[in-house]
């Protein structure tokens, strides 16, 4: 995947070829703020997400974050191994090939990488998918239809006929928008796999069913259910939805 690269001393900023004009301010929360184009800061699992309107588009801006024991000693800082391995190139990268693919993810924007030394921090730009509710905050509030967990598994279905691999596939992960129409975010750590192994797609969908699992045992109202995951996993099956 060919991406566009302005360097300035340490710092990349990365974008597709179609995305020009991205300067590195819309990666500062604080110029995005005295700049008016600030909507919202709030933090999502181990990352810091800003939500900002420039011209007739909303974006969101997340930085990249460390979970587990290793954030302990550093939440932002990987070790650089050349622009290319950076987490913010490879999730970017894989984003367009995504989207020109027309497969439901974010389209990307850009991502800024800025090297220190041996390590690199970074953080990425993706448009926002308007009027989107995370899975999760679905099955807190109501019983999600039949339809729509066929068409979450059918969706996921789609993502691995193409050998993509979301390295954390959970409930959190996955919005639906006003029109029912499901699409997989945060692709950090994402792959394409080689052709012709197909026991990741079982551990895929595995890791999705502990993450339900999980949330039903968090909160006292969750709507989910061994017969609703039939559901999803009849989906799957049937390639319900394909796209």
């Amino acid at each position: 995947m060919t991406l566009s690269v302005i360097r300035d001393n340490n710092l990349f900023l990365l974008h597709p070829p179609s995305e020009a004009g991205v300067s590195a301010g819309l990666f500062d929360p604080k110029w995005l703020e005295s700049s008016g184009l600030l909507l919202a800061r709030q933090n999502a699992g181990r990352a810091s997400v800003a939500f900002f309107r420039e011209g007739n588009y909303e974006f969101v801006l997340r930085d990249y974050r460390r979970g587990g024991a290793v954030a302990k000693i550093s939440k932002g800082d990987y070790l650089w191994t050349g622009l290319r391995q950076t987490r913010a190139w490879r999730e970017l990268a894989l984003l367009q090939s995504m989207t020109e693919k027309r497969l439901p993810v974010p389209r990307p924007r850009a991502a800024l990488v800025r090297k220190s030394g041996l390590s690199y921090q970074a953080a990425l730009i993706t448009y926002r998918l308007a009027e989107t509710e995370t899975f999760a905050d679905m099955l807190k509030k109501n019983p999600v239809p039949e339809t729509v967990w066929q068409a979450i598994g059918g969706v996921i279905r789609v993502f691995h006929d193409h050998n993509i691999c979301h390295a954390d596939l959970n409930a959190s992960n996955i919005l639906i928008n006003s029109d029912r129409r499901i699409f997989l975010i945060d692709f950090d750590k994402g792959r394409i796999m080689p052709a012709g192994r197909d026991g990741w797609k079982f551990d895929n969908l595995a890791r999705l069913q502990r993450s339900l699992k999980k949330f039903h045992g968090r909160y006292p109202v969750f709507h989910y259910s061994a017969a609703a995951w039939s559901l999803l996993a009849k989906g799957y099956a049937n390639r319900v939805g394909q796209i």
